[in-house]
């Protein structure tokens, strides 16, 4: 199996576009956004070329998927009807899709527009809603999780689905945006499919609406999720690296792992890229 993050917070922008190869290509959320404002400021200009660069990424290479996973309808995983890398729905592949009934009104919305849209664009337009599914496809299993909250119980952002990939002896989960381990309800379903890789969303300590007691609860869960699994690897992104001081909220997370020889890294760390930050960096580039 080859994990390739293609576009993540910590070196590039708004975005946790994976493709994972095994005899398949699976396509995890092929969209990426930008924040139209941070510290009160427009996108600099690196994060305007790196946005370019990475829809042009998705425009020229989607055909190359054998199906794309869609964890929920944020557009920097899910492309906007307006978006130019929409262009991805006319794939002849099929598409596994949070199940919008499932969630919160906001992304109802988004996901029926994103299906209309869809099928208007390519009449043969192949979804099906996997929450909780599972397939066996040539030699790789692929599991969906329940849906689970995006981030603390009851958020107003909805919930979300992860998915676990299985190929010879490797096991990858791609935990989508849980903005780290907090519900006990998201700790025991991700424990239950003990991945050796653990992708998924840190805690949004960059937020002013965040609240601290969350991060610990979450640093607590990623410590009992190290104990209770055979994880080798955790990437933590997303919301966590547009905090420019990530990894002082997650240093006893960072500390513990070394005991148990389990590596904690940001993705831009994973695919041994730079980390930029280029969000969370905005005020010294604009």
């Amino acid at each position: 199996m080859k994990i390739n993050l293609i576009s993540f917070d910590s070196f590039s922008v708004r975005s946790t576009f994976t493709i994972v190869k095994t005899d398949l290509n699976i396509f995890i959320d092929p969209s990426v956004a930008i924040a139209p404002k941070r510290y009160g400021l427009n996108p600099s200009k690196k994060e305007i070329e790196e946005l370019k660069k990475i829809k042009s990424f998705i425009i020229n290479n989607y055909k190359k998927a054998d199906l794309f996973v869609i964890t929920h309808y944020h557009w920097d995983h899910c492309p906007s009807p307006d978006s130019e890398h929409f262009g991805l729905f006319k794939s002849d592949k099929k598409f596994f899709i949070k199940d919008y009934k499932n969630t919160n009104k906001s992304q109802e919305l988004r996901a029926k527009r994103v299906v209309k849209k869809a099928k208007e664009i390519n009449k043969n337009f192949k979804f099906e809603k996997a929450d909780n599914k599972k397939l066996e496809i040539g030699n790789t299993l692929i599991r969906f999780t329940k849906p689970l909250w995006h981030g603390p119980k009851n958020s107003l952002l909805g919930k979300v689905i992860g998915v676990y990939i299985e190929y010879k002896e490797s096991s990858f989960l791609f935990a989508s945006d849980i903005q780290g381990i907090i519900p006990k309800e998201t700790l025991k379903e991700l424990i239950e499919f003990n991945p050796k890789i653990l992708v998924m969303s840190g805690p949004a300590t960059y937020h002013y609406k965040w609240d601290k007691m969350l991060t610990k609860k979450s640093n607590e869960n990623i410590k009992s999720f190290i104990e209770k699994t055979d994880v080798e690897k955790i990437v933590l992104d997303h919301h966590l690296l547009r905090d420019l001081k990530y990894k002082e909220k997650i240093k006893d997370v960072l500390k513990f792992a070394k005991e148990f020889d389990v590596k904690i890294l940001t993705a831009a760390e994973f695919e041994g890229k730079k980390i930029l930050q280029l969000e969370a960096n905005r005020k010294f580039l604009v």
